[in-house]
This record gives structure tokens, sequence and C-alpha cells, in this order.
């Protein structure tokens, strides 16, 4: 069934090393985004991080074909540095059952000067639909890892969704020493099923 969305304008947003938020040197892209993700004349995807701006509002079907979209994310809080990649898993996915099913890697650098574990992770999964979930579990793939400065980790996921696009942001809470509690952001990256269609190597340092 057709479903109503808007058209936007959509720039990528970062963070500089200097605290300043500008905009990327990628885009402008045109996304189509379901009604219920705006806010006013407002792209709802600002509060990940983009200044979305509507072009018109069009009716689309939600097996549209994916947007085309930066690769990944990569954003720095309090010396923590996270970047996310995604890619499709053909293989693992049953597009007639409405199944897709995407990988993603994630690497965690301690930029700063004090070391640090991750003890949870907080995901917000939005689909192509504006379906909504938010997922919470201890530490990531069955660890809590403790990074000293300098030092990075990097693991391996997977999530599937019931669209053939859809977008990934959370956080991950950390933990310092001396007991001091903050949240590692991780900014908003896309899945979509025209990303890389092979799993990566595990191996790969």
């Amino acid at each position: 069934m057709a479903a109503q969305s808007c058209r936007v304008r959509w720039y990528p947003l970062r963070t500089d090393s200097d605290g300043a938020v500008r905009k990327s040197t990628s885009g402008p892209y045109l996304l189509d985004i379901p009604l219920s993700l705006h806010n006013g004349q407002r792209c709802g995807f600002a509060k990940g991080g983009c200044e979305g701006k509507i072009v018109e509002r069009v009716t689309t079907r939600p097996t549209r074909t994916a947007m085309a979209t930066p690769e990944m994310s990569d954003t720095t809080s309090d010396g923590i540095r996270v970047g996310a990649t995604a890619y499709f898993l053909p293989e693992r996915s049953e597009p007639d059952e409405r199944r897709f099913v995407f990988g993603y890697t994630i690497v965690i650098a301690n930029v700063g000067e004090r070391a640090a574990q991750l003890v949870s992770r907080r995901w917000i999964i939005i689909d192509a639909a504006g379906r909504r979930e938010q997922v919470e579990g201890p530490g990531v793939v069955g660890q809590t890892p403790k990074l000293a400065p300098g030092e990075a980790f990097k693991y391996q996921s997977f999530c599937p969704l019931k669209t053939d696009w859809g977008t990934m942001e959370g956080a991950y809470q950390m933990v310092r020493d001396d007991g001091e509690a903050f949240e590692a952001k991780i900014d908003r990256f896309f899945l979509r099923t025209d990303q890389a269609m092979m799993l990566p190597d595990e191996d790969d340092d």
C-alpha cells in the first residue's frame, strides 16, 4: 500500500575536533522520509544530526529504492570515538518474506587521556515505515572492553529489518576507573540494500 512521505534535502553534519558542528563535504542527498518522522517543516532526522528541509511531499511505496547516503558515522564523546558502517547481507535475507538483514562494523577508540570501560549499549532502530525499536543490553558481543588511551575495540553484529532500508543510532554507557559514568554517542547511520554485498573478513585489523 502506498504511503505518504516527504522528499527531503538532507545535509549530513560532522563534529570537528574543536567541538564545532559543521556541514559535511558530502551531500546534500534527496531522501524520501515517512511523514511520521517529520516535525513541521523540519526533518525529524535533525535530532540525529542533519539539516533536513522538505522539498516536496510525495507518495511512495515501502519497497522503494534505497537512498544514497554517507557510508559511515563518526563521532567523539568525552574522548571516546565511535565509527560505524553497515552492509547488506543478501545470503541471510528473504526479501519475499520482508526480511532484510544488515551487518554493521563498529570501531570504538579511546582518543582521550583517561581509561574507560564499556558496560552497556542502547540502540534506536527505525525502518523505512517509521517503526521505531529500542534495544538495550550489557556489553557488546558478550564483552565489556576496557580501553586505555590509544586503544581501540572493533566488533561486528547484525540487524534484521522488515523494510529494505532503515537507520541505527544509539550510545554506549561507559565508566571511568574512578566510577564516573558517561555516554559515548553512536551517530545515526543508514542500513540500505545497495551497500556492500559481501560480509567483511572478520580477521581484518
